[in-house]
């Protein structure tokens, strides 16, 4: 997991869903070593705080579809998703500040794209939830009990607006995770080279 990769660069965050990557216990002192503890760990942090309360908002989606007799954990579930896009916002514009600080330079342009494109999945996610709720708001206001129909002519049948929702969050999850794995890749080639060559555990 690329947590386990800047542990000794970055303060603790929430466990990602990435693979095992190798955890250097003595850094280089170098400019290109250094802007990697000082923007990359700081970023990837926000990135995986960021994971956590989107993957808690899987549980969410489903209280707030239960049926009738469920009215308080809908409730619950959906104002757990509203306050945690707040925090969302905040933590993507922090990863997204500490991107935009590193070197115009050649050595970090895989790492600013990948890392980059991981927001722009987490960003999908986030229009997923958002969208669902403003969808769910305007059928309070109309006293509607289920969402309208939603209708993608060339791929989907006629579906309702929560399937539709969860449909675009399940896959916007699952491209936010293989843009981490590539982004791990990445930083993990990155960190090789700020490691004496004894210092690298598995």
């Amino acid at each position: 997991m690329w947590i386990g990769l800047l542990l000794g660069l970055a303060t603790p965050s929430p466990a990602p869903v990435l693979p095992a990557l190798k955890t250097i216990t003595n850094i280089r002192a170098t400019p290109f070593c250094t802007a990697l503890r000082e923007h990359v760990a700081p970023a990837i942090s926000s990135i995986l705080t960021v994971d956590a309360i989107v993957d808690k908002n899987a549980g969410f989606f489903a209280d707030t579809r239960r049926p009738s007799g469920y009215e308080l954990r809908q409730s619950m579930g959906r104002l757990h998703m509203e306050n945690g896009i707040g925090p969302i916002v905040s933590d993507m514009d922090a990863a997204r500040s500490q991107i935009q600080r590193l070197p115009d330079d050649a050595a970090y342009a895989p790492m600013k794209s990948e890392l980059a494109d991981v927001l722009e999945r987490q960003n999908d996610e986030l229009n997923a939830i958002t969208g669902y709720l403003a969808t769910q708001a305007m059928n309070d206001l109309r006293g509607a009990a289920t969402g309208p129909a939603f209708y993608h002519a060339s791929r989907y049948p006629r579906i309702t607006a929560y399937q539709a929702a969860s449909k675009a969050f399940w896959d916007a999850q699952d491209r936010r995770r293989a843009a981490e794995q590539a982004a791990s890749e990445s930083i993990s080639a990155a960190m090789d080279q700020c490691a004496p060559t004894d210092s690298l555990q598995h």
